[in-house]
């Protein structure tokens, strides 16, 4: 097989070049900016050029291009999509009804929503890791010593920058905005329901919301208004639960460690330590800290985050929120450990800061178990038997 890889400088692109080149497949990576994801005429030019120059099996990229599923409607040619994001504003575009698309998604929950839209050609995967890069941290085991540099480890951004919307809403009536806050408070108590997208759309119709709130699609993009806003209503929810979680872990006297693009004025005692590089740095961070904490997007209502596979491949004991997919591919107390509740996180962090060897002994469970069922070899032989 003669793949296209359209290469965007995003996380993954390193692993999945080694992987495919190792498992044996012609690839040719294409790197050119995209300036409208939806109708961009030159890149669509210069990525014509490129298809005719070689006879391709198929073009793949990690996230959803429309005008690269254009390009493979017109010349007849496979695209392969990988998503790891969610949300993923691009998924809601016409182009995703194109034929020769094969969209593959991390979130059962998605491919769900997108099939019931019409969606054919999509299909569930979860994210991998690339055992041969997290081999290289050297060898692991229950009873491998490890000089930890810290106790508790969070790894993420808190969407308190520019993407962070709703407090750029200035409009909102007070009503709705005290309805949204509650809405907020009572989401963050809650795993494995999307509680607030069913109460927005029980108590707000489009016409009110866009007397404060309007957003202006492409006419090509089928999400309205209302799925604009519950997105921005769950990374707000997001937004908030990490800031309120770090500080409740460091008020009951844990030593907590944040790494990520901004820190937030609102934390108390928690130490900041920047951006982490992702093959650098982020490995041995995980292997380091004696609890990683996984704190979902809330706008991922079922799928596995990419930093939960990251930190057990590295080794590292991960903490996470309950997840339905976390739950089906893992076994908690034995691989990794779920919370239901804040009260509950506090109390799991407090006993296995205390229990090195039961500690090591489901982060060891836990990696083996990520190498053996989410390799990119494995997950990739999957995708590429499906189009065949």
């Amino acid at each position: 097989m003669k793949i296209l890889y359209y290469c965007w400088d995003e996380i993954t692109a390193a692993d999945f070049i080694d992987v495919v080149q190792k498992m044996g497949y012609a690839l040719d990576i294409f790197k050119y900016p995209i300036n409208d994801k939806l109708n961009d005429e030159n890149f669509a030019t210069i990525l014509k050029n490129k298809i005719s120059s070689k006879c391709y099996d198929c073009i793949f990229t990690f996230n959803f291009f429309p005008i690269i599923s254009k390009v493979a409607e017109e010349l007849h040619i496979k695209y392969v999509s990988w998503i790891y994001d969610s949300p993923h504003l691009t998924l809601y575009s016409t182009a995703v009804f194109n034929s020769y698309n094969y969209i593959f998604h991390f979130d059962s929950a998605e491919v769900f929503r997108l099939q019931s839209a019409g969606v054919t050609n999509i299909y569930h995967m979860p994210l991998a890791v690339n055992v041969e890069k997290y081999k290289k941290l050297g060898d692991f085991s229950a009873q491998t010593d490890i000089t930890y540099e810290h106790n508790i480890t969070f790894l993420g951004s808190l969407y308190n920058d520019q993407y962070n919307f709703y407090d750029q809403i200035k409009s909102i009536p007070d009503y709705y905005r005290g309805f949204f806050d509650c809405i907020i408070n009572t989401q963050m108590n809650i795993f494995g329901y999307d509680l607030a997208s069913d109460l927005i759309r029980q108590h707000l119709n489009t016409a009110t919301l866009n007397t404060f709130a309007a957003f202006n699609l492409d006419k090509e993009i089928f999400a309205d208004d209302m799925d604009i806003f519950i997105q921005i209503i769950q990374k707000k929810i997001t937004n908030v639960e990490r800031i309120n979680i770090l500080n409740k872990l460091s008020e009951a006297g844990f030593s907590v460690s944040h790494y990520g693009p901004t820190s937030d004025a609102s934390l108390r005692n928690v130490k900041f330590h920047g951006y982490a590089d992702y093959d650098r740095q982020m490995p041995h961070i995980f292997r380091n800290s004696k609890i990683n904490l996984n704190i979902s997007l809330r706008s991922i209502l079922s799928g596995i985050p990419l930093r939960c596979l990251d930190i057990m491949a590295s080794g590292g004991f991960l903490i996470s929120n309950y997840q339905p997919e976390l739950a089906e591919y893992f076994e908690n107390g034995i691989d990794l450990v779920m919370y239901e509740s804040l009260d509950d996180l506090l109390t799991k962090t407090e006993y296995y800061l205390s229990h090195g060897s039961e500690r090591k002994e489901i982060a060891y469970n836990g990696r083996n178990k990520v190498f053996k069922h989410l390799s990119y070899e494995n997950q990739l032989q999957r995708i590429f038997d499906i189009l065949t």
